[in-house]
């Protein structure tokens, strides 16, 4: 929940920033319904989708690799010509 104020000083530092959320329930902002929060649910929830998050994260991170290998040798061939 605070993802936007951590956001917010990271930029002022001068810091890239990459944002993710795992959203594990919907907020009712009708007091008067009967389906109130469960906290178990959000547990349950949560461990599920963790290998999920997981995944992507490795997938993120092997890409952001491969980029960043495929400019660094773009950058020693254009110094070599």
């Amino acid at each position: 929940m605070s993802t936007v104020p951590e956001v917010t000083v990271a930029k002022h530092c001068g810091l890239r920033v990459l944002g993710l959320s795992l959203i594990t329930n919907k907020v009712s902002l009708d007091y008067s319904r009967e389906e109130k929060v469960n906290h178990e649910e959000v547990l349950q929830i949560s461990k599920m989708r963790a290998e999920m998050l997981q995944n992507v994260l490795l997938t993120f991170i092997a890409r952001s690799h491969q980029v960043e290998t495929i400019n660094n040798s773009n950058c020693i061939y254009s110094n070599a010509v």
